[in-house]
This record gives structure tokens, sequence and C-alpha cells, in this order.
């Protein structure tokens, strides 16, 4: 060895530190590994592994400003309601990777807006993936939802 580092000396916060430091070097230097973040979670690497392997498929999200967000779902028997999930997923590890105590009215959200492909909302969310030819690397759209203009009956009072 170059160099004798006596571990007894550091502190548990001091070696996740060092660790952290090594694997994003390590993460960096290697061009398969070099997009994975350093703070990867168990369920992140599971996902990855069930992509490498057929068993998910990635779809990009792509929203209004222009951010493209990958999200993986299962292949198999996968609906809408699995991808919006899967959407929330992503978007809560986000927020927590740029440190943003932000609460997200996911109700709210899906009142508000749509997943499009083509120029079909998918609006069912017991709809299969598949019915809808959404497969590996597609691409949907996060638009708002077109508000439904009410008709009102105007009385005219004498």
């Amino acid at each position: 060895m170059d160099e004798d580092i006596e571990y007894d000396s550091f502190t548990h916060f001091e070696m996740i530190e060092i660790t952290n430091k090594t694997l994003k070097e390590v993460f960096e230097k290697d061009s398969m590994l070099n997009n994975i973040p350093t703070d990867i979670t168990l369920d992140e690497v599971m996902e990855k592994i069930a992509v490498i392997h057929g068993l998910s498929m990635t779809i990009y999200v792509m929203r209004a400003d222009g951010e493209e967000i990958p999200v993986v779902v299962k292949h198999k028997d996968a609906t809408v309601q699995d991808l919006k999930q899967a959407i929330c997923r992503q978007m809560i590890r986000r927020l927590n990777r740029k440190s943003q105590k932000v609460k997200v009215s996911w109700r709210f959200v899906w009142k508000s807006y749509d997943l499009v492909i083509g120029k079909q909302r998918l609006k069912n969310d017991k709809t299969l993936l598949a019915d809808w030819n959404i497969k590996n690397k597609s691409r949907i759209f996060f638009v708002k939802r077109l508000k439904k203009k009410r008709n009102y009956l105007l009385e005219e009072y004498s």
C-alpha cells in the first residue's frame, strides 16, 4: 500500500464522507456509471437492474418547460396508474436530492395535468400501457388539462 491509513481515527461521519467521495470519483471515471447519482437508493438500483434484464422499461416524461424525466415502470401489465405512481416516486426523489422540502398535492396535479402520447390523453388509469403502444424509451408529454367551459343558463328578468 502507498499509504497506511489508520481507519480507527475517523469518525463515522468522516468515513461516510470518504466513502461518498470515493464512490463519486469511481462513478465519474466509468462510462457505464457516470450517469448514476452517488446517493442512489436500493430501489433505484433494483429498477436499473430490472431495466437491464428487460423486466421494466424506461419511459421519458416531457414537461412543458422542456425537462425530460426518465421514469421506470414494470413491463408486464403496467397501467397508466402504475406510470403515475412511478412519476410521483421519481419526482419525490428529485426533490429530495435537491434538498427541497416541498409537499406536492398529487391529487391536484392529476386533476390539473394530463399525460399525452401522440394526440391522445391517457385518461383511464386502468388502461394498460401496451394498449397505448407505450414501450421502452417511449416519450409521453405532461400537459396542462384544458378547462371545460360551463354553459350558464341566462335568464332575462323583466
